[in-house]
């Protein structure tokens, strides 16, 4: 559903998607970074004996002018050789506002979010600011099953985005992960790690 007649966006978004696959050589790893590409991985199954995998997602947008929220989650059952499943999931939930009352823009026909257009480019001497955003996320990870203790990721991030022109973009971002997750000898190991990333 889409709607802009009066100058307000408004849209609601659902997506569902599934998918199966054989696993040629027989081992399959799943493993994240706290949502940064530099950093390491902080939850890791380890290399598991399977043969197929199945995957099934929901996903929901809403945007109301200025504001959106949109929430995602996954899940993944892994057939283990020699019997017995893993079942693994995650979900995140995100919300934005425009300081300055764009709205995020979205393509019909393929389904997804388009580049924002500030309604004043950057530009000094005419006054212009372009776009600001300000987002908050919160993303949950959890790849223990049973025996599988690929460890559990929780993910704060808060961002601040700058978009002078359509094809620019600034970005800010803060995050805190909090990993909990057992190590060979059983014992658990927690930890909480801050992030700070910028990209142009």
């Amino acid at each position: 559903y889409f709607d802009d007649s009066d100058g307000i966006t408004r849209l609601w978004h659902v997506g569902i998607g599934a998918s199966a696959a054989n696993i040629q050589d027989e081992t399959i790893n799943y493993e994240s970074r706290p949502e940064g590409h530099l950093a390491q991985s902080f939850v890791d199954t380890g290399n598991l004996n399977a043969d197929h995998y199945y995957l099934g997602g929901v996903e929901t947008a809403f945007v109301y002018g200025p504001y959106s929220l949109q929430a995602e989650y996954v899940y993944n059952q892994t057939d283990l050789i020699g019997g017995g499943n893993a079942d693994f999931a995650g979900w995140y939930l995100y919300g934005s506002w425009f300081l300055t009352g764009e709205s995020r823009t979205y393509k019909m026909g393929d389904g997804i979010f388009g580049r924002i257009k500030p309604k004043n480019n950057f530009n000094l001497s005419k006054g212009g600011w372009g776009a600001w955003e300000l987002s908050l996320r919160y993303s949950n990870l959890d790849l223990n099953s049973q025996a599988i203790m690929g460890g559990e990721m929780n993910v704060w991030t808060a961002g601040l985005s700058w978009y002078p022109h359509p094809n620019l973009r600034a970005i800010l971002n803060y995050g805190i992960a909090n990993v909990e997750r057992l190590d060979g000898a059983g014992i658990e190991r927690d930890g909480i790690t801050h992030m700070a990333q910028f990209r142009f």
